[in-house]
């Protein structure tokens, strides 16, 4: 077995434990901020396994896109807000239960989704695609999608400064 296969199964672990440690602490701080802080480390970790995988171009766009553009959003939004230190309520038993009951089933669908598709590696084929192809689809093929996804990103952006000045008046 190669050596970089070894670090490689080695450093999996640790990744895939921060990852589901910062997942956790996204769901259940109360601090919205801190929160936010927690989902960066958690795309972090995402964009670690990326480069485990051998998929430089997949985590150097995690890195720009989630942590570099959509995190600094989200703080950006919470900052704009006026009470970021609030502890905000996780709501009445039954709606713990109904949220369980609603992410089990999820669980269910997508070990299902796993159990029942055979998975096969692109590189061994020798089917993969290129950074270069990636580059030439999202300039051509992909071009429209990705201009309505920036301007829908705009628009999130507008109305969340909207509605922080709005609270203020």
């Amino acid at each position: 077995m190669d050596i970089s296969v070894i670090i490689s199964k080695l450093a999996f672990y640790p990744i895939a434990a921060v990852i589901l440690i910062a997942a956790i602490l996204v769901v259940s701080l109360r601090n919205v901020f801190y929160a936010a802080l927690s989902l960066i480390l958690c795309f972090l970790g995402v964009a670690s396994l990326y480069l485990l995988l051998h998929a430089e171009f997949l985590a150097g766009a995690q890195v720009l896109i989630y942590i570099g553009a959509i995190s600094v959003l989200i703080i950006f939004a919470i900052m704009f807000t006026k009470d970021i230190s609030h502890q905000y309520s996780s709501g009445t038993l039954l709606y713990r239960v109904s949220v369980g009951f609603v992410l089990f089933l999820l669980f269910l669908v997508m070990t299902a989704a796993y159990l029942l598709n055979a998975w096969t590696h692109a590189a061994a084929g020798g089917t993969g695609v290129s950074i270069t192809d990636i580059g030439k689809m999202m300039l051509s093929t992909y071009l429209l999608p990705f201009e309505a996804l920036s301007v829908l990103l705009l628009a999130a952006l507008i109305g969340a400064l909207f509605l922080a000045r709005k609270e203020e008046r």
